[in-house]
């Protein structure tokens, strides 16, 4: 069997970028607070309306603050946000401009999932896959004078492409995302719409055929059988009064018999989420800054301007903290460029001391000695000469040497192998001549016999104080015969101090004493004696 070879793996290529798609807005939408599992998918949910032009796949982590989103806005061309966040009272949804504002703050009031809303349908088809486009906006009862109203149809009319009627295409208008503005309530009504297209006057038999890439023919005689079973009814018949719009398609639309200059039947189908939105505040900055409507609390005149006047006065003061900021970094960043340079010129004036390098006018004489170096090719040199190549195994193309900054001697110290010569030549001594010049030496054998008799003096006090320790604990351990217990300590003090007095008085070089003098019993040996 043959070995298999590995697969060809495909160059990437760069999609091309498109100009209107640089040019879209495009929407973050995040949390900022924990939701729960229903308020997660809402989130999930809002991304779908607002693909593609929103960051599908984003996982926001909780240390991450809103100033990380924003330093990375412009990078990624990010230029609304949408920020979700959950208090006591509920879940809070807020719109907000990048990077100035202004913020527009709504209280989620009721919402359905995308799967409730499927799910709720008597002929559901699942949640639709074409989400590569972007929706269709709908604004519905928004001119209204109030100022309030105007701003938000305006935030929201820049939260999606505009759309060039005379240059879009019918295929890439496959979904609606409609906003209604109810007076009662003052809420924001959210739906989200599929845009369904079906040809007109055709019978079920021929929609079959067109809807199916193979038929199932095995019960019929022909196709034409299988027509004409299907031939009493029109199911434009019945779309006709479940309020479906009938339209001549200017271009040809995705569908089976959706082709130009024929009539069709155009129909929504709700997909969800659906969201009822009641405006709180408008802020002036990004989350923050003046507030320019609160539909709860309201200020008098005077309260404003208290309000405003404390405002620029915190804004005055982190001005002037971050000029000081910044001129403290610059006065330590300097004072650290001076502290180098003064450590580098001590650094040098110490090697220069010590002699591990030249002074300034022996390096110039050592680079102009350097200089006398040729860097010509003598290969080359030597075949003009002579006539001939250069022996095999020879380069004449040497290494220019690399000088070291003064010699040995004026660096103040030798190398190893230098030091090691110069012993040899000085000659060599043996063992016996080093051991017996060693002990002819009066001050370093003085000093070894006063730390051998220091020693000595630390081991017989030890051992005193071991056998005082020893006495006391055998007499303790006796209370019966005292006076036996006694003697035996007494014997045993005495017999330790003989033993001491025999171990520290011989003096001298040798490491164990005297010579003819037997060493001290050690305690474990003692003990045994005594038991036996």
């Amino acid at each position: 069997m043959g070995r298999r070879g590995k697969k060809k793996s495909k160059k990437g290529t760069v999609a091309p970028v498109n100009e209107e798609d640089e040019k879209a807005p495009k929407t973050l939408v995040i949390n900022r607070t924990p939701l729960g599992i229903n308020g997660h998918h809402l989130m999930l949910d809002v991304r779908r309306i607002m693909e593609p032009y929103t960051t599908s796949k984003l996982r926001a982590k909780r240390n991450n603050v809103l100033k990380d989103y924003v330093s990375v806005a412009g990078m990624l061309g990010i230029t609304h946000f949408m920020l979700f966040s959950r208090t006591e009272t509920g879940l809070n949804l807020r719109m907000a401009r990048v990077p100035r504002g202004p913020t527009l703050t709504f209280r989620v009031m009721r919402y359905s999932l995308i799967k409730d809303v499927v799910t709720s349908q008597p002929k559901s088809k699942g949640v639709p896959v074409f989400f590569d486009k972007p929706p269709l906006l709908v604004l519905n009862n928004f001119n209204k004078p109030r100022k309030e109203i105007r701003l938000m149809a305006k935030l929201l009319q820049n939260m999606f492409p505009a759309i060039k009627v005379e240059k879009v295409a019918l295929s890439a208008l496959r979904r609606v995302a409609l906003f209604y503005f109810n007076e009662e309530t003052e809420e924001i009504e959210l739906r989200h719409y599929e845009i369904s297209v079906k040809p007109v006057g055709l019978s079920r038999g021929i929609k079959a055929v067109l809807r199916t890439k193979a038929l199932d023919l095995s019960q019929y005689d022909d196709i034409s059988s299988f027509v004409l079973e299907h031939a009493d009814g029109y199911e434009s018949d019945a779309e006709a009064a479940m309020g479906t719009s009938k339209v001549v398609l200017p271009q040809t639309v995705k569908g089976a018999g959706n082709k130009a200059s024929q009539k069709s039947a155009i129909k929504l189908v709700e997909i969800g989420p659906r969201l009822n939105l009641k405006l709180i505040k408008i802020e002036e900055g990004l989350c923050e800054g003046k507030v320019l409507h609160h539909s709860i609390v309201h200020k008098t005149p005077a309260e404003e301007k208290e309000i405003e006047r404390r405002r620029q006065k915190r804004m005055t003061e982190k001005a002037r903290r971050r000029q000081q900021q910044e001129r403290n970094v610059e006065r330590k960043k300097k004072e650290r460029e001076e502290n180098r340079q003064r450590s580098i010129a001590g650094q040098r004036a110490k090697a220069i001391r010590e002699g591990r390098i030249p002074a300034d006018g022996a390096k110039k004489e050592e680079e102009e000695d350097v200089e006398l170096w040729s860097e010509d090719d003598d290969n080359a040199y030597y075949k003009q000469e002579v006539g001939e190549e250069v022996p095999e195994g020879m380069n004449l193309n040497r290494s220019r040497p690399k000088k070291k900054h003064g010699s040995s001697s004026e660096r103040g110290y030798l190398p190893k192998w230098r030091q090691k010569k110069e012993q040899q030549q000085h000659g060599k001594r043996g063992d016996g001549d080093s051991a017996k010049r060693r002990s002819d030496d009066p001050s370093r054998t003085t000093d070894i016999n006063a730390a051998q008799t220091q020693r000595k003096q630390q081991q017989q006090q030890q051992q005193q104080q071991l056998a005082m320790k020893r006495a006391k604990s055998s007499s303790r351990g006796r209370k019966g015969s005292s006076n036996q217990a006694r003697k035996s300590a007494a014997a045993n003090a005495a017999r330790a101090k003989a033993m001491t007095a025999a171990a520290g008085g011989g003096g001298g070089g040798k490491k164990g004493g005297s010579g003819g003098k037997k060493k001290p019993v050690p305690a474990f040996a003692r003990k045994r004696s005594k038991r036996s």
